[in-house]
């Protein structure tokens, strides 16, 4: 499996960083605001699409200012049509527990104490999908073994994508 050697020491300090950087929403947020209105005013993307990512970032500052938000990643999937945030689970074509149970197979974690770990702590907040796959990752004090955050990436393609809605899927034609 990928879990097989101990994490090296420069990952563990990399990814020690993860609760510095989510004190920097305001700013993450705010840059994230400016680069799709720069989308919108030079044509890359239409306007209302523009305005639509800025109405659901807003509502996710609101959100993480109002405490509703705990320990989440700025990362949120939404209706393109809508700019409504989806439930995470919503991605999956199957329940929450199988969709789980797929996705740390694919993980391959050889300590079955980590994996009973990593069952007990996931949560959707945990996702975060790029251009090709899906970024998992356990902050820091989430699973009892681990002295740092444990990450992991999930290519979107076999048995991840067999879970996936049509429509989440990275490149795909139904993605829009």
């Amino acid at each position: 499996g990928r879990l097989q050697k101990e994490t090296d020491t420069l990952v563990n300090y990399f990814n020690s960083s993860i609760e510095f950087d989510a004190r920097l929403y305001r700013q993450d947020i705010a840059g994230s605001i400016a680069h799709a209105e720069m989308l919108g005013k030079t044509g890359i993307i239409e306007p209302h699409e523009a305005e639509t990512i800025i109405a659901g970032l807003k509502a996710i500052l609101t959100d993480v200012e109002a405490g509703e938000v705990e320990s989440r990643r700025l990362s949120a999937a939404f209706d393109r049509n809508t700019g409504e945030v989806i439930d995470s689970w919503d991605l999956f074509t199957c329940p929450p527990e199988e969709a789980v149970r797929t996705i740390l197979e694919l993980a391959e974690p050889n300590d079955p104490a980590l994996r009973r770990e990593m069952e007990a702590a996931f949560s959707p907040e945990m996702l975060l999908f790029g251009q090709d796959g899906l970024e998992i990752f356990f902050p820091r004090g989430s699973l009892p073994s681990q002295e740092y955050g444990c990450g992991f990436y999930v290519a979107c393609e076999g048995p991840l994508a067999g879970i996936l809605q049509d429509w989440a899927l990275p490149g795909s034609p139904a993605a829009g």
